[in-house]
């Protein structure tokens, strides 16, 4: 059986964003890496190191108009996602999600920096609640995108002019109808160079699109809050060859296509009481999506 695993969630090079007030930020230059041959890719801080940075000045967050699971503490990926990011944004209805999800606590310390997208699903106290906390709101009529390309563009359109570009992470993007999972998983595709990575979250799964042309992605796991399943998927266009390690059904050399190979259902391969990050490299000759399930954190 032939399956890839994987999940991301930080793509680090390291370039940082610096908030310059709550309606923008500024990206500002960190010394960086090459992805040129070598596609690095971080899986998720621990919550400790959450504790510790506080936030990661590169990435930005995204909230679809699907349930959220806040806890009130760091336990949800939700909320480990919401203390990483520097820069966040409501997806029109991610708004209502987000008031639902945090009003009845801690609201206050839960305002996005940005709206965006055709407003014809938020509701208008909650834009008014929002705006009153000095949230900006943009308002795209664009029927020919959606929300989340809404978003993304703003997210790119705020990044430095100095093209030092960041992580951005969408939650919420798996759940709902079909078509509006596969609309995220096109987002991958059309946004793929105007960001560091972009990696698409709900509580349970991740995925991501790795880079084809025979570039070498090396990703970098903790096995104690992701896997063992996994898959590496050629939605798009065939594959002609992959080549992977770190998995349990490896590929070598294989094509992969629907109606042919497709690698679900794999596993990362872990040692048993294995406690350091687990390495899977992935080469391929076109682009692929990489997903893994997610643990709940303790």
């Amino acid at each position: 059986m032939t399956t890839i695993p994987s999940w991301i969630i930080i793509f680090l090079t390291l370039p940082f964003f610096t908030p310059l007030n709550a309606n923008s930020f500024i990206s500002t230059l960190s010394k960086g890496t090459s992805f040129s041959r070598n596609h690095i890719i971080l899986s998720s801080p621990s919550p400790e190191e959450i504790m510790e940075n506080d936030r990661n000045e590169k990435m930005a967050l995204i909230i679809l108009n699907m349930p959220i699971q806040a806890s009130g503490s760091s336990k949800s990926l939700f909320e480990r996602l919401w203390q990483c990011a520097i820069f966040r944004v409501c997806a029109d209805g991610g708004a209502n999600r987000l008031y639902d999800a945090t009003s009845s606590t801690h609201a206050s310390s839960f305002v996005p920096n940005l709206i965006c997208g055709d407003l014809d699903s938020i509701q208008p106290n909650i834009l008014q609640y929002y705006q009153q906390l000095g949230c900006k709101v943009e308002r795209n009529p664009d029927q020919d995108c959606n929300d989340l390309e809404k978003s993304l563009s703003a997210v790119a359109a705020a990044q430095d002019s100095s093209m030092h570009k960041c992580n951005v992470c969408v939650y919420g993007a798996f759940d709902g109808r079909f078509d509006q999972t596969m609309a995220s998983i096109q987002s991958l595709y059309k946004f793929q160079n105007q960001f560091d990575s972009i990696t698409l979250y709900n509580e349970h799964t991740t995925a991501k699109l790795l880079q084809g042309d025979g570039i070498l992605n090396t990703i970098r796991i903790r096995s104690k809050e992701e896997g063992p399943a996994c898959g590496l998927l050629p939605i798009g266009s065939k594959c002609d060859w992959v080549y992977t390690s770190g998995l349990v059904w490896n590929l070598n050399g294989e094509a992969m296509e629907f109606g042919g190979l497709v690698s679900t259902s794999n596993q990362l391969s872990i040692q048993e009481d294995e406690e350091e990050d687990v390495v899977v490299t992935v080469r391929s000759s076109h682009p692929l999506i990489w997903t893994t399930e997610l643990h709940h954190w303790k």
